[in-house]
């Protein structure tokens, strides 16, 4: 709920997380009155299963150190993960400006800040894939945030993001979840972190689909559900649902309980039947679902989680989790599913 409380955080957080401990991405965020902080965990169930992690805590020029008790990076089952990483100068720790890196970025005629941290942002983590023996065009997730501070540059932020990767391979497209929210650690303005294959891996399968939502009629604003996946060979697959309005989706409002049941009945449905028909994921395997939105956290939530619960956790292999964010600036979502099967 609000990072002013970071550092406190971190050495409770460390008492738990003392020895190796997993790579992690934090946010601020609204959250729904007496909850001051949620925690999702990925776990690993399988005891005989490898974990080669990165953590590099003193500073260099290389990438920016740990900001508090996790690792870059962790290497388990073909699977790499990596930290949220921001776009801080590595040999000081702090944030550049546009005008101490133009002279590096000759590409940008009109560079701004949030341009700068996005660059040095992109180098840490290239540079801790390239350590953890892969590469930025092994990634078939990206997800950044992007700070409140910068929601206007938001999409371009995203587009750089994308450039960066396909400076090293240009058919490279992973799937790039976009969020804004109201403050990131150390008031940066950006933060991304990858899941990646090897880098011997082949492309990820890309897959996308548009299809017409029947409840528009409960809206002034046309609005449709938008699909696409990726499947990285030897590593996992991820897939993603978005509801997406043409107008302003902060200014929709959901009145009736049917009609927020019927969205996102309709929306896990086309998750369900695209895990099953276009990936062969069933419902035996374990899968995370990570549901983001823009409702008012106090009072939308609630109803919101049980839509979900009720569709998502009797026998599909679902753990949930809720995101309530700022924006979705992709396509304007309203609602966003995502799953990851590894």
């Amino acid at each position: 709920r609000d990072l002013s409380c970071f550092e406190a955080l971190n050495k409770v957080y460390a008492k738990y997380f003392a020895v190796e401990p997993p790579p992690r991405l934090c946010i601020q965020t609204v959250l729904p009155k007496k909850h001051h902080l949620r925690v999702r965990l990925l776990m690993q169930t399988d005891p005989e299963a490898s974990c080669e992690r990165l953590r590099v805590q003193s500073i260099s020029t290389w990438a920016m150190a740990c900001i508090g008790p996790y690792s870059q990076a962790a290497l388990v089952n073909g699977n790499l993960m990596t930290a949220g990483v921001l776009g801080l100068t590595p040999h000081s720790m702090i944030f550049p400006k546009a005008e101490q890196v133009k002279a590096l970025r000759d590409d940008v005629p009109n560079l701004e800040d949030y341009s700068a941290e996005t660059w040095l942002m992109m180098r840490s983590l290239n540079n801790v894939l390239v350590e953890m023996r892969s590469c930025l065009s092994a990634a078939y997730l990206v997800d950044l945030y992007v700070s409140e501070r910068c929601l206007s540059a938001a999409a371009r932020a995203e587009q750089e993001v994308r450039d960066y990767i396909q400076r090293e391979d240009p058919e490279a497209n992973p799937l790039v979840t976009l969020t804004v929210v109201p403050r990131l650690p150390k008031d940066g303005l950006t933060e991304v972190a990858f899941t990646c294959g090897s880098k011997s891996s082949q492309a990820a399968k890309i897959d996308k689909w548009t299809v017409e939502a029947n409840f528009s009629d409960a809206f002034e604003s046309p609005c449709h559900i938008e699909v696409q996946g990726r499947q990285q060979e030897g590593a996992g697959t991820v897939l993603e649902v978005g509801l997406c309005f043409a107008g302003n989706v902060a200014e929709i409002r959901i009145d009736s309980s049917a009609v927020l049941s019927s969205m996102v009945k309709q929306c896990i449905a086309l998750l369900k039947q695209h895990l099953q028909e276009t990936y062969s994921i069933g419902s035996d395997r374990s899968k995370s679902l990570i549901v983001k939105h823009v409702i008012a956290a106090d009072s939308g939530e609630e109803a919101l989680a049980a839509a979900v619960l009720e569709e998502a956790t009797s026998d599909d292999g679902f753990v949930v989790s809720f995101m309530p964010v700022t924006s979705l600036p992709v396509s304007n979502r309203l609602l966003s599913f995502q799953t990851l099967v590894i």
